[in-house]
């Protein structure tokens, strides 16, 4: 919903079938069910799963709220930190959650299930690199993701701060197309070639 692509790996996003309004309440009751499920589960972790996949939701949702008031800021206004942070965040965290929720299920104790937190976290921020590559390289045919609707949005994904930062003529031509009230075909190509 959020970034406004029709389709997302070959298949058609749930806002374009059900409707916005129908796809967001579909999300809020999908979370709400599985904190439920956890919370029921007569497991001994269920009581730490819930409230470390609460927790999860709402880094998670932090760090999509970054990434959409990025694209509110300026070209060279977001650092490649606070990039980082903001790609940890909506999509390391989810893995890192992933992750630990398996360790303490395991009857890990609470430094293996912080080791698998944090492992999960450094596999969602490549993950996540390689999803901000796939969008503005990739073959849709291939991916199932549209190509440079994340330019076109001048969102400011990982390698598009580092382009932006990096002192090169060709960070500067990104400036000047990320400057720009809106990109058309070519303005999107010639910023993928800048990146």
């Amino acid at each position: 919903i959020v970034d406004g692509d029709p389709t997302r790996r070959h298949r058609p996003t749930a806002w374009t079938v059900f409707g916005i309004p129908d796809a967001l309440i579909a999300g809020d009751a999908m979370s709400a069910l599985a904190l439920r499920l956890l919370a029921e589960d007569p497991h001994p972790a269920s009581a730490a799963a819930s409230a470390r996949l609460a927790a999860c939701v709402i880094e998670l949702c932090a760090g999509q709220q970054a990434d959409c008031a990025f694209e509110r800021r300026g070209p060279r206004e977001v650092s490649l930190d606070e990039c980082t942070a903001m790609a940890t965040a909506k999509t390391g965290a989810l893995l890192g959650c992933a992750c630990a929720l398996g360790a303490l299920y395991a009857g890990a104790g609470e430094e293996e299930v912080a080791a698998m937190d944090a492992f999960g976290r450094e596999a969602g921020l490549a993950f996540q690199l390689i999803d901000d590559l796939i969008g503005i390289w990739g073959d849709p045919e291939r991916t199932g993701k549209p190509a440079g609707a994340d330019l076109a949005a001048r969102k400011k994904s990982l390698p598009v701060v580092a382009a932006l930062t990096s002192g090169t003529p060709a960070g500067e031509e990104l400036a000047e197309l990320y400057s720009r009230p809106a990109l058309d075909a070519a303005g999107v190509r010639a910023a993928a070639d800048a990146v």
